[in-house]
């Protein structure tokens, strides 16, 4: 008779009453095989796996050690003898809870560090008052249910952060009811499945008074419950597995339902797959969608753009929000604009996994990333989760973030950085799993490349180029607590101007900029080098000073550019300024005065003398005022040649540009097809543009052996006298097209 159920590696372990425990190979869902048994000397009730070892309760003898490093030949290496009879377990860390009957009057929750498997040692005892029927863990606590006679249900909240000192510190009670038989904790809540009662929510975010929020009245008997993706999964009795939406705790709703032929009495989730014990017909796998998945999958189709067709729906801080300014008024909504697509026309691979989240859960990234943002301004390069390496950073700082080398789960967003930077360039969502837990499918948005001729958002078969450049897989917290962090010391470049009659920017030695102009789509992408912002900037206008801050600037360079433009006669005051933390290292103000019209430059150095941001800066003086286009596309067919032109002018009308230098970039498409910089001829490549001149520039790249795709990098513009410029390039080899005569025929 099939009672518990846990699943590892490709293998279901089923606690199998008398027949002790059963391993069953499930790496092929449909076709599921006996592997192996290991004996116990009474009916074995529950099982938990972790690691190489599985952890059965013997009933009437107590707790059994089985080594599965080889599931097909599972061993037995230890024995734990408890009196009374042990009935259900959970694991936590290297802390094992079982619960068990002690007489008719009493039961117990049992403490078993198994640090070292080979010997399991009980290191706490709470004597339950009344008998508990269940048990789940979660960080420091253990969650039991307990009945007594029928009359009393509860479920205490048993604070184990001292193993060897449990103790109830609150609980949930009921009148009336019938005995809980199972209880799931996943993000605060704990759901518990209340026998004919049906299905309960129970915050315990406040672990002192857990409160019931919810309740759904299954058909049978609720027995085993699991919970993933914002779905109950309830085992219930001669009713089957009811499926119960509970992104809301509050208003649990049935939404699915399988009828197993006997009585289901206990359940797991797994790689996108239900496990239901049936304890008259054994074991039933039932293939389920998740819903960041599902709702992934009806992006497929979505065009590739970072322009999604509408104004951004994300949190528009920029331009009008620096996390340094007081002033908080413009956090928007996430809201569409009409589109197929979850509401909008298209996107980026970022959008696809923010869309599949924020429809599935719900789970807003973007606002969270913001909020996230504002308590630690030093942790992301644009404050977007459009960005994919500021998507990667929140997810890591915040929620679930796993190696490669542990186990997916359908919904995860999967982190690629195909260059040697650490930068992530691309994410996706992990649509399939094997029963190993290794991805077999994902939900992306590349854009055109090789494998995408279309360019629109696909699902496709994960491949070896997928696992050499994967960087890691994130998921939402089930814990719903953030992941500890600390921060380093942070590291600042501060730029202010005291004159509202003045156009201030700042310029990297990659020509990237930060002004008062922002587009969040331009972050909007995974090559790092078509970007047109410094990573780490902040413009803030305070009305009577505008004020650029660089947080972390030496990650980027330590080269920088302030350019100053009058817009009417006026003194100002520059002030130059490093900080490190909140103390201040090195500061300079220079006063100078300007004409209408006339630009000034000043170069600023920066340099850490034991490990403290310090800066050199020159004074400012005339400069001329570059004017390059927003960017430059070559286009053409996959074989033949690419070429454009374009036109770089000096608009102050007083300084000429002098000894203007021109490169390329490496170009990358959105999967890591590569492009070299040294492919593209540039004319002229170095030269003069006089004040208040002009200079048209010709692109022209060889396309033989390059592959159809769409790369992107940009065009590097250096002068003597005016710093650094770039123009974002994008380079479209196209596909042929292959045209068919189409014959009339009248009759």
């Amino acid at each position: 008779m099939a009672l518990g159920i846990a699943i590892a590696e490709g293998y279901a372990y089923v606690a199998d009453d008398r027949a002790g425990l059963s391993v069953i190979d499930v790496s092929a869902p449909d076709n599921p095989t006996l592997a192996a048994s290991c004996g116990t000397s009474g009916p074995a009730r529950d099982v938990a796996v972790a690691g190489s070892y599985a952890y059965v309760t013997d009933y009437a003898v107590g707790l059994r050690v089985v080594d599965i490093s080889n599931p097909v030949n599972p061993t037995g290496v230890s024995l734990y003898e408890m009196s009374g009879y042990a009935k259900d377990i959970a694991i936590s860390g290297s802390s094992l809870y079982v619960v068990a009957l002690e007489d008719q009057y009493r039961g117990s929750l049992r403490v078993v560090d198994v640090s070292t498997p080979v010997n399991p040692t009980e290191v706490g005892l709470y004597d339950t008052p009344l008998f508990p029927t269940a048990v789940a863990a979660g960080g420091d606590y253990a969650y039991i249910a307990e009945h007594e006679g029928g009359w009393v249900v509860g479920l205490s909240v048993i604070d184990a952060s001292i193993p060897s000192n449990p103790k109830r510190v609150g609980s949930c009670d009921w009148l009336g009811g019938i005995l809980i038989q199972g209880v799931a904790v996943v993000g605060g809540y704990a759901y518990v499945a209340f026998g004919e009662d049906g299905l309960r929510a129970v915050d315990v975010s406040n672990p002192a008074h857990p409160v019931e929020v919810g309740y759904y009245d299954t058909p049978g008997i609720a027995g085993g419950v699991a919970v993933a993706g914002g779905y109950a999964y309830v085992a219930d009795g001669s009713e089957g597995l009811r499926v119960v939406d509970v992104s809301n705790p509050a208003t649990p709703t049935e939404v699915g339902f399988y009828d197993t032929p006997g009585s289901a009495g206990d359940v797991a989730v797994a790689g996108g797959y239900a496990y239901v014990t049936d304890m008259d017909a054994g074991l039933f796998i039932l293939r389920y969608e998740e819903p960041v998945v599902h709702e992934a999958r009806a992006d497929i189709g979505m065009p590739y753009s970072a322009y999604r067709g509408c104004l951004s729906p994300y949190s528009a801080y920029r331009g009008c929000l620096s996390p340094y300014s007081a002033y908080r008024g413009c956090l928007s909504p996430y809201t569409g604009c009409g589109g197929p697509y979850h509401g909008f026309y298209y996107g980026v691979c970022t959008d696809l996994a923010m869309d599949a989240y924020n429809a599935g859960v719900p789970f807003n990234i973007q606002d969270a990333l913001y909020q996230d943002l504002l308590a630690h301004p030093g942790r992301y390069r644009y404050g977007s989760a459009r960005n994919a390496e500021d998507m990667r950073r929140y997810f890591q700082h915040n929620q679930q973030w796993l190696p490669h080398t542990q186990t997916y789960q359908p919904g995860d967003v999967a982190f690629f950085d195909w260059g040697t930077d650490s930068l992530c360039d691309h994410v996706g969502v992990v649509s399939e799993v094997d029963a190993g837990g290794h991805p077999t499918r994902m939900v992306h948005a590349p854009g055109v490349c090789s494998v995408n001729p279309s360019g629109r958002a696909f699902e496709q078969d994960w491949n070896s180029h997928y696992d050499q450049h994967i960087q890691g897989h994130a998921r939402l917290s089930e814990t719903g607590a953030l992941t500890a962090s600390a921060d380093e010391t942070l590291q600042l470049l501060r730029v202010a101007i005291d004159s509202p009659s003045m156009a201030l920017s700042l310029r990297d030695a990659n020509g990237k900029s930060t002004s008062d102009t922002y587009d969040e789509n331009l972050v909007a992408t995974g090559v790092e080098a078509s970007i047109p912002y410094i990573p780490g900037g902040w413009y803030a206008d305070q009305g009577a000073e505008q004020i650029i801050t660089v947080t972390w600037p030496l990650s980027n360079t330590n080269q920088y550019f302030v350019q100053l433009t009058g817009q009417s006669a006026a003194t100002y005051h520059l002030r130059v300024e490093t900080l490190q933390g909140a103390s201040v290292t090195h500061a300079e103000v220079f006063t100078q005065a300007i004409a209408p019209g006339e630009t000034h430059g000043s170069a600023i150095t920066l340099s850490t003398a034991g490990g403290t941001i310090e800066f050199s800066a020159t004074s400012p003086t005339p400069a001329p005022l570059s004017d390059v286009p927003e960017s430059l596309t070559l286009a053409g067919l996959v074989g033949t040649s690419a070429q454009g032109s374009c036109t770089i002018n000096e608009t102050g009308g007083q300084q000429a540009l002098q000894s203007v230098d021109l490169s390329a970039t490496e170009l990358m498409d959105s999967l890591g097809g590569l492009v070299s910089g040294s492919l593209l001829s540039i004319s002229p490549d170095d030269f003069t543009v006089p004040a208040g001149g002009s200079q048209q520039l010709d692109v022209q790249v060889n396309l033989a052996g390059v592959a159809p795709g769409v790369y992107r990098g940009a065009l590097v513009i250096r002068s003597d006298n005016a710093g650094t410029r770039m123009i974002p390039l994008t380079l479209e080899v196209q596909f042929h097209q292959v045209h068919l005569p189409t014959i009339f025929k009248s009759y």
